[in-house]
């Protein structure tokens, strides 16, 4: 695939570039490594044929402004892939949202907001579309350690994401029992105006409802562009920045 975090900052829009407070028992010792944990999630996924999950995705938009209160976009992901190469994104976001398809030849992206699609080649990994808003090549990770959140035994990864802004800081739940994605949260970069105001976002993705080797209907990896949609040569020429990103 692609992925969510341009796919979604692009619904949002970038002036809004974008997760509840969680409680956890005291961390215990732990002997993996987080590269290691890492991928034995990615292992998992690319070992079963189909996979079907739903994202809940919540983001807080904090003003730095003292007394200023802030604001929760929510949205859901539904997201599927079948081997080899099919894979299916569809978002309600806050403004219409949008959709990421690949047929096994091309990738298709179309964002509601607009009404313009784009085409490109199929990638060959579908897998690393899977949990968005994370690029695992560009994540530096700093530590794994076991715990318990809202009741299940997982595997916490910290780590940061370096970019043109600054730092993410990344934290990614992975279930203990079977090295599926449990929870993902990204805190973003400050956004800073002229006038010294400043915005800090906090997006958290919630797996819910994950399905593994569950059929999966043909007609979820077609796309048909709506009466009137508008296409654009490539995926980074839709005016919602709709592009791509990809957890891989």
């Amino acid at each position: 695939m692609t992925g969510l975090m341009k796919f979604l900052t692009g619904i949002f829009g970038a002036s809004i570039v974008i997760w509840f407070a969680v409680m956890c028992v005291p961390q215990a010792a732990f002997a993996e490594s987080p590269s290691d944990c890492y991928q034995q999630m990615l292992t998992k996924l690319r070992s079963v044929k189909t996979y079907q999950v739903t994202i809940e995705d919540s983001t807080k938009l904090q003003p730095t402004v003292a007394g200023s209160k802030p604001r929760t976009i929510q949205s859901t992901d539904e997201v599927a892939f079948q081997k080899p190469k099919l894979f299916s994104l569809k978002n309600d976001g806050l403004m219409g949202g949008g959709t990421v398809v690949s047929d096994g030849k091309l990738e298709y992206f179309y964002s509601e907001l607009t009404d313009q699609y784009a085409s490109r080649n199929a990638p060959n990994d579908i897998v690393t579309g899977v949990t968005g808003g994370l690029q695992g090549k560009r994540v530096i990770w700093m530590s794994a350690s076991a715990t318990v959140l809202s009741g299940v035994p997982v595997k916490k990864l910290d780590g940061v994401m370096n970019g043109a802004r600054g730092a993410t800081h990344v934290t990614l739940y992975i279930r203990a029992s079977d090295s599926l994605p449990f929870q993902l949260r990204l805190v973003l970069p400050t956004i800073s105006s002229a006038d010294g105001d400043g915005l800090q976002i906090t997006r958290t993705e919630f797996f819910m409802n994950q399905r593994l080797n569950a059929p999966v209907p043909h007609s979820t990896f077609q796309f048909t562009p709506p009466d009137g949609a508008v296409k654009v040569n490539s995926p980074s020429e839709l005016s919602s920045g709709l592009s791509g990103g990809g957890l891989g």
